[in-house]
């Protein structure tokens, strides 16, 4: 497996797993990879971290309130600067569906869809 200590720009730095069956997932992703999943933190809506060798590997979380797990894995891209990102990628033609957001202390996150992603939002 490749270590790095940063993501070029652009590049996927994390990734998360949005789902409907926590229990499942844990359980699916530990026997299919060998991940080990992390209890579940209370403070982070029960989000928890999968994990290789000790290593973080992704995230994990289900329902958030009102908001329903879709099912979907979510790519992070790494960026210098949020705010022109958001802006690049709107005049592209994405479509924002979370504007720039702190994560605790962890960075800022905002969620958008690609304009070749034609599937609808669930």
């Amino acid at each position: 497996m490749v270590t790095r200590d940063s993501a070029p720009i652009g590049s996927p730095c994390w990734t998360d797993l949005w789902t409907s069956d926590v229990e499942g997932s844990r359980t699916f992703y530990s026997e299919l990879f060998g991940w080990e999943a992390d209890d579940p933190d209370p403070a982070f809506g029960g989000y928890f971290i999968f994990n290789v060798k000790g290593a973080p590997v992704a995230g994990c979380m289900g329902d958030m309130q009102e908001m329903k797990a879709n099912n979907t894995w979510k790519i992070y891209l790494d960026t210098d600067d949020i705010e022109r990102t958001m802006q690049a990628a709107e005049a592209k033609g994405a479509k924002v569906t979370a504007p720039p957001m702190a994560v605790a202390d962890l960075g800022i996150q905002s969620v958008f869809l690609d304009p070749t992603d034609y599937s609808p939002l669930s």
